[in-house]
């Protein structure tokens, strides 16, 4: 998956808000990150991923997603 399909999986508002949250929080885990700023510049699109952070955000936003999207009412 690209970052721009990740980001728009992300960005959707299929993903709770609690969830992103936990989202952030597990990224900077396992990256060692000691703030939010790297996972936010990433999802706002103005830092460019590792391959690494990338294929963890792949899996991750994907699973999210997928979790959530059952829930989400037809308009």
């Amino acid at each position: 998956m690209s970052i721009e399909e990740i980001r728009g999986k992300y960005n959707c508002n299929v993903i709770t808000k609690l969830s992103k949250g936990e989202l952030k929080k597990l990224f900077n885990i396992e990256f060692g990150y000691k703030s939010d700023t790297r996972f936010t510049l990433i999802m706002a699109g103005d830092v460019i991923p590792s391959p690494i952070e990338t294929q963890w955000l792949s899996q991750n936003v994907e699973y999210y997603y997928q979790h959530h999207a059952p829930y989400q009412t037809q308009s």
